[in-house]
């Protein structure tokens, strides 16, 4: 969380970085309505429509490298936050192509440098350098499609249940 330009960390030690302040929300409610381990949303903090130049740089399924690079500046720069993140998850849409979704979001995390960077969707990979895990997450976990699908299935199944 930000507070007064600081970021605060609230949450046990995960970071999810999302597309849009839509998937920001929809996955803090996610975590709130199902109990799991509290995480920390930092970006994007403002919708698309609504940012200025500098933050619409947090917003979309490129802007990943530039929130990596903040997230590298924060651990390098405040040593005592960094042992306190675990873990970064990138959660993104799979799209019409998984393994495009996927090398997509690899390689920003390969450009924006001093994180791991995972082999496979879902693989938690760990850090030789004291930067925190990564792992990447396409929504839906199985399948084509984005967080809408999601939605979509899970309204059809309630109505047709």
């Amino acid at each position: 969380m930000w507070k007064n330009g600081t970021f605060i960390l609230e949450g046990d030690g995960i970071i999810l970085l999302s597309e849009g302040l839509a998937d920001r929300k929809f996955f803090t409610k996610l975590v709130e309505h199902h109990a799991l381990p509290k995480m920390d949303f930092p970006w994007p903090v403002e919708d698309h429509e609504e940012a200025s130049e500098d933050t619409k740089k947090f917003h979309g399924k490129s802007s990943f490298v530039n929130m990596v690079k903040a997230l590298a500046i924060l651990v390098k720069g405040y040593p005592d936050l960094g042992k306190k993140i675990k873990c970064v998850a990138i959660g993104t849409d799979a799209g019409s192509d998984r393994a495009r979704s996927f090398r997509c979001v690899r390689s920003q995390i390969e450009n924006a440098g001093n994180f791991p960077i995972p082999d496979e969707v879902l693989e938690v990979k760990a850090s030789a350098n004291g930067f925190p895990a990564v792992v990447v997450m396409l929504i839906p976990i199985k399948g084509l499609g984005g967080l809408e699908t999601l939605c979509v299935e899970a309204f059809i199944g309630k109505r047709d249940g």
